[in-house]
């Protein structure tokens, strides 16, 4: 059970409704995380340019961005940001199949030398303290450019926050996300 109402749209400022609205049309659903968050005056407004800035197009595939912060919230066993990755993953083309490979990403065929090692900077990375150590930073550097290494500690910051957000507040998940979540059965 959630530990926060999420808010009632009427009481939201016209700004945060249209950020909302504008998540709505992307997932199909309004998130309850943000409806909570809209409690806080710019809250919203700030997360939501995070998650814009993070997810914008890059360096770094879309489809590996969320691999990377399903592992985070695998690590932070935050069920709310998984099943959210679940869904969006999917829609990004990850498979249901490499989804649940992930538990095994170390030795699983699914994934390259060059994801494995994206996938110990935010399995490691979202420890706290991180466990991100050189010889795997090494490792990471040989993978990608600075940029790209600069895109991927973006999403595993963002999962930081979201993580424990989610967590804290127990955030109940929306029907469509768990749907993608629980149809990994794995997890």
């Amino acid at each position: 059970m959630s530990r926060f109402k999420p808010i009632e749209l009427a009481a939201i400022d016209p700004a945060t409704i249209e950020l909302i609205a504008t998540a709505e049309d992307l997932m199909g659903f309004k998130p309850n995380d943000a409806l909570t968050m809209a409690r806080m005056p710019g809250l919203v407004q700030g997360v939501s340019a995070l998650i814009n800035a993070v997810y914008r197009p890059g360096k770094v595939d879309s489809g590996l961005k969320r691999l990377i912060g399903f592992v985070c919230s695998s690590v932070n066993e935050c069920h709310y940001c998984m099943a959210h990755v679940a869904s969006s993953a999917q829609d990004n083309g990850i498979t249901r199949e490499k989804l649940i490979a992930l538990e095994e990403y170390e030795t699983n065929n699914f994934f390259t030398d060059r994801e494995i090692s994206a996938l110990h900077i935010g399995r490691y990375g979202s420890q706290s303290p991180s466990g991100v150590d050189d010889k795997m930073f090494t490792e990471f550097t040989k993978h990608f450019d600075e940029v790209e290494r600069l895109e991927i500690l973006a999403v595993v910051s963002l999962f930081g926050f979201l993580n424990r957000w989610n967590s804290i507040a127990m955030t109940e998940i929306e029907p469509e996300p768990k749907n993608a979540f629980e149809s990994l059965g794995a997890y």
